[in-house]
């Protein structure tokens, strides 16, 4: 129920942010750069948190899409972390023998991301939630990169969130 949820509260910002198929959706777009491939190192202390393998591309092989976050292990608590101030989250596709690190960075709050169908393509969107939110969504481009645009970027700090998780 919960998932339900908050996965119509994401369709709900993307409508708002004005994410489309239509031809206007470039307007809604607040930023849009490319994510090429790279060598990129999984720190040592991080955790694999969501391991997914689905086509990205429509070519009929799955890729990998994993997300690794830098918390502090709680000692004797198996499964049990602190968390602070800010970690690193590290966001990575392995498709066809290349990294493409999607999100690499210290980040103060939360990230989830969501797999849609977009056609024969997929998207994965991006929410970053914690002392400011983001919206983006990541497609891959068949000049072998990722397409980031951003579709939702709070220029000021929030006070505060739903506590509805």
């Amino acid at each position: 129920m919960k998932k339900m949820l908050v996965f119509t509260m994401m369709l709900a910002i993307i409508a708002i942010a004005g994410c489309s198929n239509s031809s206007e959706t470039d307007q809604n777009v607040f930023k849009t750069t490319k994510v090429k491939a790279a060598k990129i190192q999984v720190y040592e202390q991080s955790f694999l948190a969501e391991d997914v393998t689905v086509d990205l591309d429509g070519d009929g092989k799955k890729e990998s899409i994993k997300l690794y976050i830098e918390p502090a292990p709680i000692e004797n608590k198996e499964g049990e972390y602190l968390w602070d101030d800010s970690h690193v989250w590290q966001l990575i596709v392995l498709a066809n023998g290349q990294t493409f690190p999607l999100y690499n960075d210290h980040f103060n709050g939360k990230l989830k991301f969501w797999i849609v169908n977009n056609g024969e393509k997929k998207e994965i969107i991006l929410l970053k939630d914690g002392i400011q939110l983001s919206l983006e969504t990541y497609e891959y481009n068949q000049n072998g990169y990722f397409e980031r645009k951003v579709h939702y970027l709070s220029s000021e700090t929030l006070i505060r969130s739903s506590a509805i998780h």
